[in-house]
């Protein structure tokens, strides 16, 4: 008895099995139809991270997971020292993660296909399998004192052992082994908790999130084609993975203002007094007397410091000519040895476009000004970032700010169909960061196809996009000018609305400029503006070499192994398991997987990706199931790539037989930037 998704579900498990021998598994009259269908569900769950502390919801059910629990986690111990300064210093992140949680029974007391929830009192291990992470900065949540929205859970690029369930949305758990996939893990929807409780503790309440299955075989790629179109993202995003949460403290600790008073500035005192006037008429429209309907927590910003601690004029962070990003002579070497592009070609090199652009910028580490120097937010100019290879979101949406106009003047953006593209620095509120800044790619003549870029991850959005990060846009800053935002609502979606026009700055009624569009010259020349501080070219240093890479890369591999030998102990002290890994960690197949990583990297930076063949890696592992995830990020040091491979939770699996997988691939970019690639997961003997 059944019916035709049963059918698709089969299909699918003899697609994506060892052998591809659809007859294997034919309906029967003997097949535990009820345990087919248990096992390609899904039971989510979500984890909270905090320092040394973690919590979990329990298991839902399906890929539209409801959760509605409260979590609180501790803050610290009574004893602790939670003055402001203190908590301002904390650089920790809140991490909420996403797992799937499988129950796998003994061997010799289940069959392919036996239900694995049905009976809760057979023997059996519980294993959780990680589908994705969001992580939200203690500091956001402290000083806004509750943080509250839909957030993008950051998915692997593959995930094998789930497949994306296009009819329904959301992940499936196929077969023996699933095709490695892009984790579209979509269709939750939930309603948020509330509250929080204890003594300084965390408070999450989490509901669920939405999205569709991602279109086409894009999951089967590994990556969503790049785009700069507003309608492709929007339906790349429509496939993204979300959850509602709420995040509090309890009891509420008040922040300090944070606002910093222009005391020194290298600036006319003309422009400082100007400035002053201006973000204090800004920060006052609040439907007050001038009848201005501005939102209290919107966020201006005129003047900002420098590395030296004077305030900077805004716009002089902006070249109007742009500056020149990477370019293809720095993989062109004459001695052997020359690292191989990003893109896998080396007959071209490194491409200066949009790809190229957004990617390298995102592959930048991030470090937040005030973790970095504990008394004042500062910005650095391009040439400086490059040097310390640390910034902000200042700093990421400077420079990608800057490459994008250099792109336009240059004639190599991408739209050369849509000569009238402006662009926008932006000052707003986005989650899970608080105070961000992004980039705007603006066509006047169509609102609709607005883009909003976050430097920092190379992500883009849709304006039109609901759920957007970005939650309020406070000004739009040009190489000349700075817009105030004096609408209500500054959420993307509404104001690229062509009906309401509220990304026309022309429009006064709307945008507050710093200096009026009407204003003679002789009286802006009074204000004595110097031109832009950036550089006029930015020094390249040549990317690693391959022996460097590949140095980097067994280093990272063995790190790896003996710390997870080292968890492993610690958690099964008494059993004193051995961590094995995979017998097919040969030649051979770790040539497969270093070439799938170099794909996965490879399909970053075009509109066009390969679909990547893991046919190869199937056919090496046909009498273990597979269940691994690749994880992807600048390197910084070796904790971090360590605290990711923990957060996984590889390496609480219990099974007896349990082989570990694992490759390593490291991609050179200019100025000692690496982009790391991490294949990491289990292979399970296939149940009988």
């Amino acid at each position: 008895d059944f019916d035709e998704e049963d059918q698709e579900l089969l299909e699918e498990m003899a697609r994506t099995s060892k052998g591809g021998a659809a007859d294997r598994f034919a309906f029967d009259e003997d097949m535990d139809l009820d345990g087919l269908r248990e096992r390609s569900r899904v039971a989510p769950f979500i984890k909270i991270s905090f320092r040394d502390h973690e919590a979990k919801t329990a298991p839902a059910e399906g890929a539209n997971a409801r959760w509605k629990e409260t979590i609180t986690v501790p803050l610290e111990d009574l004893t602790s020292d939670l003055t402001p300064q203190r908590l301002l210093e904390m650089n920790d992140n809140i991490y909420v993660s996403l797992f799937d949680e499988v129950h796998i029974r003994p061997s010799n007391a289940s069959r392919r296909g036996a239900s694995a929830r049905d009976d809760a009192s057979s023997e059996g291990l519980l294993e959780q399998r990680y589908l994705g992470q969001l992580s939200i900065p203690f500091s956001t949540v402290y000083k806004a004192g509750r943080v509250e929205g839909f957030f993008k859970v950051m998915t692997p690029d593959v995930t094998m052992g789930y497949s994306v369930n296009r009819k329904k949305g959301g992940y499936d758990q196929v077969g023996s082994q699933g095709r490695g996939g892009r984790s579209g893990w979509a269709g939750m929807s939930g309603f948020a908790g509330f509250g929080g409780g204890g003594n300084a503790s965390g408070g999450f309440g989490s509901g669920g999130g939405g999205g569709n299955s991602p279109r086409g075989d894009d999951n089967e790629s590994g990556n969503a084609a790049f785009s700069t179109s507003a309608q492709e993202l929007m339906s790349q995003g429509a496939s993204a993975t979300y959850l509602k949460v709420m995040c509090t403290l309890d009891p509420h600790l008040p922040a300090p203002n944070l606002d910093v008073d222009i005391v020194q500035a290298d600036e006319s005192g003309k422009l400082v007094r100007h400035a002053r006037h201006w973000l204090a008429k800004m920060r006052g429209w609040h439907g007050d007397k001038d009848g201005f309907e501005s939102r209290e927590d919107r966020i201006f910003e005129a003047m900002v410091p420098n590395m030296h601690g004077e305030h900077i004029f805004l716009p002089r962070y902006l070249r109007p000519e742009g500056q020149a990003p990477p370019s293809d002579e720095l993989y062109r070497w004459d001695e052997g040895g020359a690292p191989k592009p990003p893109s896998g070609d080396s007959t071209y090199g490194y491409r200066q476009d949009v790809a190229h652009c957004a990617r390298f910028v995102s592959m930048i580490p991030f470090l937040d000004d005030f973790k970095a120097f504990k008394e004042y937010e500062m910005w650095c100019t391009s040439g400086q970032f490059l040097d310390i290879l640390a910034g902000d979101w200042g700093e990421h949406a400077v420079l990608l700010w800057n490459y994008f106009q250099w792109l336009k003047v240059n004639g190599k953006w991408p739209d050369r169909n849509r000569d009238d593209v402006q662009f926008y620095l932006v000052i707003g509120r986005a989650i899970p960061e608080g105070h961000s800044v992004y980039v705007l790619q603006y066509y006047p003549s169509d609102p609709r196809a607005a883009v909003f870029w976050n430097a920092c991850t190379g992500h883009a959005y849709g304006a039109g996009d609901p759920r957007c990060p970005l939650q309020d846009v406070g000004c739009l800053v040009t190489p000349e000018n700075i817009y105030g935002n004096t609408q209500r609502d500054g959420r993307p979606m509404t104001l690229s609305d062509p009906r309401i026009g509220g990304l026309d700055v022309t429009d006064q009624s709307r945008w507050q400029p710093f200096f009026n569009p009407k204003m003679s010259k002789e009286k802006r020349d009074a204000f004595r503006v110097a031109g832009s501080i950036q550089e006029l070219e930015l020094d390249y240093t040549r990317p690693a070499d391959e022996t460097t890479c590949e140095e980097l890369q067994e280093q990272l591999e063995e790190l790896i192994k003996t710390h997870l030998r080292g968890w492993r102990e610690k958690l099964r002290q008494s059993r004193g398991a051995k961590t094995k890994f995979t017998e097919f960690m040969k030649i051979e197949l770790r040539n497969r997987l270093a070439e799938v990583l170099e794909q996965l990297e490879s399909n970053k930076v075009t509109s066009n990706p390969r679909p990547i063949d893991y046919s190869r890696i199937r056919q090496q592992t046909n009498d273990r199931e597979l269940h691994a995830v690749t994880l992807n990020f600048p390197y910084t040091d070796t904790e971090a790539v360590l605290d990711k491979i923990k957060t996984v939770g590889a390496h609480e699996c219990m099974h007896d037989d349990v082989q570990y997988l694992l490759a390593v691939h490291v991609v050179p970019y200019p100025c000692g930037i690496f982009s790391v690639w991490i294949y990491y997961g289990t292979a399970l003997p296939i149940r009988n």
